[in-house]
């Protein structure tokens, strides 16, 4: 859509105003806040970059730098380029090529305004309380059915307390289903007042995917701030009770705690009992909320600054839910309150709403929106001018003159703060770059530039003495980037969890072991390690045997360890396991290993070593070095014991049992 621009000689040029520099020390990036782009640049560069952000440069220098790649990807523009006017102009043709689909499909209902707490920060304080009766629910019904689009409905559950009207949001859901609605759910809730019967029913009946709990602290942090009306019977513990029932029926959970300077210093304890609980549960994730009404500028940022500690914590549990600006999608409406009727807020009387947030009904159930206010939402909105070249515009939230209710008064401040963070600008904690791993029984010392790594490893660390050591680094992982394929964009993160393998090829070798391309399959405590190239299928072979043989699992589906001794191969687990994911850390003896072709019929026989070398070999990681090279076919050449077979098969059933049945004799 923006199109690619080459680079006029005679034109002036300059930074665009979406470009965001960032450096963490290690590694210095540019990325675009509308595009999405990140390109990352050498100490060189970077300080060419610095240079024209300060005072421009010539189309000659820039051609001289090399830097026509950021032009054609919009990092840098011709001066006189209105960048707020060519984002506008963008979101209008975004608008008119993904067309606009008729009707509402996401519908906030509120089936009570009541609630079992007195949040002392709660921005409803004051409102009348009002429970949705009979008459309401059945005209909701009937204003979803015939406002709704073509795709499934989004009913999003809101109060108050949303469980104290249980009953009413099972009376919509019903009714909805008579009629055929497709529709799931997502609540915001305090948690409370789930019971196991109810959590059934909210994933079986109210379709419930996803829910928002607020969470404040450590119990006695809980309880003073969630004030409850019966603080003796709705405790922690019942909340812990409710989130443990939520897990079980794999509904995601998200935490939402809400922190200020007085109850920051012991959220610590309180992460930290979460973790203890419930592990590195995959629907489970938590993100902080800064309490920022009444504060002043300087107070504000101080405890967002000091908040980052708290999602540190987080993120080593692997809990932390946050927004990675590398991730974003350009929005091409500002919110929900802009969504020109794709969303409404439905109070517990009928009355409509744009937002919850926003003060004033925009008409109600039966006679629907307001025209005027249909109108309102369709005019463009007038951008402050304070807004016009920040460069955060493309992720903010700047509709009608007004401006939104609830954004941060120092939304800049807080935007840079939070791209910082993720972009890894804040220095990681060392602790987190150094650890060991245990790898085929050997204890191996790795520093790693990026704390990720630690976490690609967990399954496999270790507090035995490392007997060697690998040091990861910024050059390694630059070699990494240049062995990917051509047009691929990866992550340093990502790419140094494929480059730690390769360096530890040397200290695995120096211990008789192995990494090797296959899938390993573990049957009655022996593996069986399928090989063959990429896409031909042992995945999806290994995939039969756990399907169709009775204790078969996955021992390692991509990269396993060979550690080759005097008694025979083992095989062992490793965390690079493919895309799937497939694996765990277990190391078992060696029964055979098969080679795989893509056949009409299935068939397997058994062949001698000589017959499989070359697969061999080809299908081992083969250091560059001549030395390591020669002492990785030393290894392989020790494995003639080994049973060998070659197996034609399709993606039948049939494949694994011709296969086991041969295999295991």
């Amino acid at each position: 859509i923006i199109g690619k621009m080459n680079v006029n000689e005679q034109a002036d040029y300059r930074l665009s105003c979406f470009s965001y520099l960032y450096s963490n020390g290690t590694v210095n990036y540019i990325h675009h806040s509308m595009t999405g782009r990140t390109v990352r640049m050498t100490y060189k560069e970077y300080d060419n970059i610095l240079k024209i952000r300060e005072k421009g440069a010539s189309g000659r220098e820039i051609l001289d730098l090399g830097f026509e790649n950021l032009v054609k990807k919009s990092f840098i523009v011709e001066k006189n380029t209105d960048d707020c006017r060519e984002y506008l102009n963008t979101i209008s043709l975004l608008k008119m090529m993904n067309g606009e689909k008729p009707g509402t499909n996401y519908f906030t209902i509120l089936p009570t305004t009541a609630c079992n707490a007195r949040c002392i920060y709660c921005y409803e304080q004051g409102i009348k309380f009002i429970s949705m009766d009979r008459e309401t629910a059945d005209n909701v019904v009937d204003y979803i059915c015939n406002n709704k689009g073509e795709d499934e409905v989004t009913l999003a559950w809101f109060g108050g307390e949303p469980l104290l009207a249980a009953d009413t949001i099972s009376y919509i859901c019903d009714e909805l289903r008579k009629r055929d609605v497709e529709f799931s759910s997502k609540m915001i809730s305090n948690g409370s007042l789930f019971t196991e019967e109810l959590v059934h029913k909210a994933k079986t009946e109210w379709n419930l995917k996803r829910i928002q709990i607020s969470l404040d602290g450590y119990k006695d942090d809980y309880i003073k701030r969630k004030n409850y009306v019966d603080s003796e019977k709705y405790t922690y513990e019942v909340v812990m009770e409710s989130l443990r029932l939520l897990l079980a029926e794999e509904i995601s959970v998200l935490i939402r705690c809400n922190y200020d300077e007085e109850n920051m210093p012991r959220l610590d304890k309180f992460v930290e009992d979460i973790n203890n609980r419930f592990g590195d549960n995959k629907y489970l994730s938590i993100y902080l909320g800064l309490l920022h009404q009444n504060l002043s500028r300087k107070e504000e940022l101080e405890v967002a600054e000091k908040g980052l500690a708290v999602r540190d914590l987080i993120r080593k549990y692997s809990h932390l839910h946050d927004k990675n600006p590398q991730n974003a999608k350009l929005k091409t409406h500002f919110c929900m309150a802009d969504s020109q009727g794709k969303s409404v807020v439905i109070n517990a009387d009928g009355g409509l709403y744009r937002c919850e947030h926003l003060v004033g009904y925009c008409g109600n159930i039966k006679d629907g929106i307001k025209a005027e206010e249909n109108e309102a939402f369709k005019v463009k909105p007038d951008l402050a001018e304070e807004c016009r070249n920040c460069v955060f515009l493309p992720q903010c939230t700047p509709f009608r003159k007004t401006g939104c209710p609830v954004k941060k008064a120092y939304c800049k401040e807080h935007f840079k703060l939070d791209w910082d963070y993720s972009f890894g600008c804040i220095p990681d904690n060392d602790s987190e770059r150094e650890f060991t791993v245990s790898l085929a029984g050997i204890p191996i010392g790795v520093s790693a530039v990026h704390k990720t790594t630690k976490k690609y490893c967990r399954e496999y660390l270790t507090d035995e003495e490392p007997v060697c050591s690998v040091k990861m680094t910024q050059d390694i992982i630059d070699k990494e980037r240049e062995r990917a394929e051509e047009g691929t964009n990866y992550s340093d993160r990502y790419l140094e969890t494929i480059a730690l393998y390769r360096e530890l090829a040397k200290p695995l070798l120096e211990h008789d072991a192995v990494i090797f391309h296959g899938s390993a399959v573990a049957v009655d405590g022996k593996a069986y390690l399928f090989t063959a190239p990429s896409g031909t299928g042992k995945t999806t072979h290994s995939r039969l045997w756990t399907d169709n043989i009775p204790g078969a699992y996955i021992l390692n589906g991509d990269k396993p360890l060979l550690k080759i001794t005097d008694d025979g191969v083992l095989v062992c687990g490793a965390p690079w396991r493919g895309k799937e994911n497939y694996g765990i850390n277990e190391i078992l003896p060696l029964e055979a290993i098969c080679v795989i072709e893509q056949a009409k019929d299935n068939s397997i026989k058994q062949i001698d070593y000589k017959e499989v070398v070359v697969d061999l070999i080809k299908q081992t990681n083969r250091p560059d070095n001549p030395e390591l090279l020669l002492k990785t076919l030393s290894l392989l050449g020790k494995m003639g014991g080994v049973r060998f077979y070659r197996l034609k098969c399709n993606m039948d059933p049939e494949a694994a049992w011709v296969s086991y049945r041969e295999m295991k004799k």
